[in-house]
């Protein structure tokens, strides 16, 4: 809290300085202080971006906080933009923002992609990335790209993989992105990763176009989102 509290000082201080004419703010905790700091530096517009309702299959104290946390920003922010039309009505019906701040744009998404970039017609990318994971030509490679965390659903991911797999032996399952301290899976679920022959797990990747280019199937389990911006 004392972090925050200074976080929020000097976060003042910066915006008031600048003078920005719109403040945009995301993700529970950045948007509680952002937003504060946002209205008490007098930012003539503030927008908190919805990306989704980290208080949802929380314990109970935890689900307190987040909640309220949204609660908060949206309350300072003068608009809210949800990232889906599933969520908006989430958000109202939970009491976290007034149905007349909140909006949609378009069908939703908190980002667009740019297709092009995305091309599978780069062959050159995908032998590269397929030499350095040291995988078969035949390799099946079955992926998952974001944060290593339970809410990912990165421990049913791994149990279904070492149950299919002895029966799939081309299988093999690449995993991108990095562990975090909150919700890290369990030991046995890391050390599986660790140890498993056909499992790759590269961390986090500033450019995660070339690990796309060489999966066969993306998988997604995660417990909470919907269309998520990984899927697009």
């Amino acid at each position: 809290p004392l972090r925050d509290l200074r976080a929020l000082w000097n976060l003042c201080r910066f915006l008031r300085r600048e003078r920005f004419d719109l403040v945009e703010v995301s993700t529970p905790k950045a948007a509680l202080i952002g937003a504060v700091a946002a209205r008490l530096a007098g930012a003539p517009l503030v927008v908190y971006l919805l990306r989704g309702l980290a208080y949802q299959q929380q314990g109970a104290l935890t689900r307190r906080l987040l909640w309220l946390s949204d609660k908060i920003a949206c309350r300072f922010a003068h608009r809210v933009i949800s990232i889906s039309a599933s969520t908006l009505e989430q958000a109202c019906e939970d009491g976290i923002s007034p149905r007349d701040k909140i909006v949609v744009l378009g069908h939703g998404s908190s980002n667009g992609v740019d297709l092009e970039r995305f091309s599978r017609g780069r062959e050159g990318d995908s032998r590269q990335v397929r030499h350095r994971l040291s995988t078969p030509d035949n390799a099946i490679i079955a992926g998952f790209v974001g944060r290593m965390t339970g809410d990912k659903g990165v421990v049913e991911l791994v149990d279904a993989f070492t149950a299919v797999s002895p029966a799939v032996p081309r299988l093999h399952l690449l995993l991108v992105g990095d562990y975090e301290h909150r919700d890290r899976p369990p030991d046995r679920i890391t050390r599986t990763i660790r140890q498993h022959p056909r499992i790759r797990a590269v961390g986090w990747q500033d450019d995660t176009r070339p690990y796309f280019g060489v999966m066969d199937l993306f998988v997604f389990p995660t417990h909470r989102e919907g269309f998520g911006t990984v899927l697009l």
